[in-house]
């Protein structure tokens, strides 16, 4: 929408004026603003989530709080993404996870062993 076309022009606009900026006050105040507009973007899908339903919020939450107290987006979708599976299968409702959540939860869970990233 209207949003993603503004986002996409600020980007391509700071594309140019970053070296200016950065090299006065470092590359910090360019990407900010946009960061803000796509962050507010992402929150849209927050207000689908099932917050009533256990299985579905704590994984959510846990991937909205994660992300920007490590500042690590993959770490954050990790642990969300393993809660959520783990979650289902604690309560019973295993079948509600395709198999091929499962098989992604052997690479999160290898990612998180081993630190890559």
């Amino acid at each position: 929408g209207l949003a993603n076309v503004a986002t996409a022009a600020l980007f391509l606009l700071a594309l140019f004026t970053a070296p200016a900026v950065a090299a006065i006050a470092g590359a910090k105040p360019v990407i900010a603003p946009a960061l803000i507009v796509v962050g507010a973007m992402m929150l849209k899908g927050a207000a689908k989530v099932k917050w009533d339903d256990v299985t579905e919020a704590i994984p959510a939450y846990l991937s909205l709080i994660v992300i920007p107290l490590t500042m690590s987006i993959a770490l954050g979708i990790a642990l969300g993404f393993l809660s959520y599976t783990v979650l289902k299968v604690a309560s019973g409702r295993y079948r509600e996870c395709h198999w091929l959540i499962y098989a992604l939860d052997v690479l999160v869970v290898a990612y998180l062993i081993t630190g890559v990233g």
